[in-house]
């Protein structure tokens, strides 16, 4: 066999003929640099932890009230149930919708919307009874299960604000934060505008971002005290001074 040569040393000929090259004074593999240090390991993450997502609503029925803190295995088992059963409850609902706009069509009573409003009423019943079925599925899964705490509700004050901790995940990792919402309302017509939003910091526990939360109301409290009537912290803004020509010629 041909014996390749090579000028940068035995660790380069061992190379060349596939075997492992001599460590080197520094105790790396040859011309080889250090391998560089692993990441450290991400927090827990979402699925340690039980929450509740907005998409839990569709995967719990109305009859077991508002959606429980789930894990991702359980939740991930109502989703199997939810779909199961959604179909046939999507297809009796959108059924009865067809026969009650076909039987709202006659203008008066005949036998053609007697029998339409015989049939909407057996499709009502089935789908009362695919609930049911849906329902008792469900209870049963979350029979013996790991359910967090039922969560706290939404504040709603008389004065239009929302104040919630919500929970979150940046790459990976369970946060929680507090949410206000000052106001629902925008302008001085009362018409529903997009309403002004203050957000606490990440924590990584509930009861801190309910300290955070009591901070964001006091806050808001002092500003609105100060004459701020949106709480955001800036003067209100000033009409525009007006010649007397204009005033004049408005009157």
């Amino acid at each position: 066999r041909s014996v390749v040569v090579s000028s940068h040393g035995p660790s380069r000929e061992r190379a060349a003929f596939g075997e492992p090259a001599a460590p080197g004074p520094g105790g790396s593999v040859g011309d080889d640099a250090p391998l560089p240090p692993r990441p450290a390991p991400r927090g827990p993450s979402m699925g340690d932890e039980a929450v509740v997502l907005r998409s839990d609503s569709s995967l719990w029925p109305a009859g077991l009230g508002p959606p429980r803190p789930l894990r991702t295995a359980l939740r991930a088992q109502l989703r199997r149930l939810a779909n199961a059963h959604g179909e046939k409850r999507a297809a009796c609902e959108e059924d009865l919708r067809e026969v009650e706009d076909r039987a709202a069509a006659f203008a008066r009573s005949c036998e053609g919307k007697k029998l339409l409003l015989a049939h909407a009423e057996v499709l009502r019943k089935e789908l009362v009874e695919a609930e049911r079925v849906w329902h008792a599925a469900v209870e049963a899964a979350l029979k013996g299960a790991d359910l967090g705490p039922p969560p706290s509700p939404v504040a709603v004050a008389a004065s239009g604000r929302e104040a919630a901790v919500v929970p979150v995940q940046v790459l990976g990792r369970a946060w929680h934060c507090a949410v206000l919402r000052p106001s629902c309302l925008s302008g001085e017509s009362g018409e529903a505008g997009p309403p002004s939003r203050r957000l606490g910091p990440l924590r990584p526990d509930a009861i801190l971002a309910a300290k955070d939360l009591q901070v964001l109301e006091a806050a808001l409290e002092k500003a609105l005290a100060a004459g701020d009537a949106e709480g955001d912290g800036q003067a209100p803004a000033k009409k525009p001074r007006r010649s007397g020509d204009a005033e004049k010629a408005e009157g």
